[in-house]
């Protein structure tokens, strides 16, 4: 772990990684700190979109919100994946207020 950070490897479709890199050429900034800004502004959206959902209809709405990939994942990748819409929930509830008060972060240019 390298600067207090967790490494991760995605794959991405190649026109997807070409605008990623003209993105990076254009804004002088490194692929690494994109995909973070890009990832966290994801999860911002996904958690305000998610944040007033009753209970009882978080589950199919959190599904509805995140890509329908699982459905062709294996069984255990699928109970993963149901694992984590409930620490979703939980973790929605148990920070309300923070959740709510959370704004897209400026990741820092390296």
């Amino acid at each position: 772990m390298a600067n207090g950070m967790v490494m991760r490897s995605i794959y991405l479709p190649p026109e997807m990684d070409e605008r990623l890199r003209t993105i990076s050429f254009v804004t002088r900034r490194s692929k690494a700190d994109l995909i973070r800004q890009f990832v966290n502004e994801g999860m911002v959206n996904l958690a305000s979109r998610l944040r007033n959902v009753p209970e009882k209809d978080f589950d199919q709405r959190a599904r509805e919100l995140v890509p329908a990939e699982a459905a062709g994942r294996a069984k255990e990748e699928r109970e993963a994946f149901e694992k984590d819409i409930e620490r979703l929930q939980e973790y929605i509830n148990r920070h309300s207020s923070l959740v709510q008060a959370v704004n897209p972060v400026n990741i820092e240019h390296r």
